[in-house]
């Protein structure tokens, strides 16, 4: 195990907290955290975490605090787009009307589509069949043309 900080990731960190890393890793880890007060405050916020074992996952304003108290901001453009459809959901948390009235809806247009769809591509079908028909020469009539 690399003593520098840097190599430290928070995969090791959390196996530690969660207690999966061979006692000789450990005993390592334990000595780097005791050389390191950064890296042994950020150890005892996930234990401390770990140990309550919320029963709910935090909302994203938590997370995010959570987050940056350790050191970690996320500024992927996944959060922002995370962001957008969490502040999107969390309106219809407290207007449970108007997220069946948006269900329903979207309900309505979906099957709409489906119905549209399937009578164009009947139609369509139906010309081809019309259209996919070989010519039969008609001899009879052929015949009373002629005479």
């Amino acid at each position: 195990m690399d003593k520098n900080i840097e190599n430290i990731t928070e995969d090791l960190m959390m196996r530690y907290v969660e207690g999966d890393l061979s006692s000789d890793e450990a005993q390592k880890f334990k000595k780097i955290l005791s050389h390191n007060e950064y890296l042994s405050n950020r150890v005892s916020i996930l234990k401390s975490i770990v140990d309550k074992k919320p029963m709910k996952s935090p909302s994203t304003r938590v997370h995010g605090k959570i987050l940056s108290d350790i050191g970690l901001a996320d500024d992927s453009s996944i959060s922002i787009i995370r962001r957008f459809i969490d502040s999107f959901m969390s309106s219809f948390e407290s207007r449970p009307g108007l997220a069946g009235s948006f269900l329903s809806v979207f309900v309505i247009a979906v099957i709409s589509s489906i119905v549209i769809y399937n009578s164009v591509n009947l139609e369509n079908n139906n010309q081809r069949n019309i259209t996919d028909d070989p010519i039969e020469k008609d001899e009879d009539l052929d015949d009373s043309l002629t005479t």
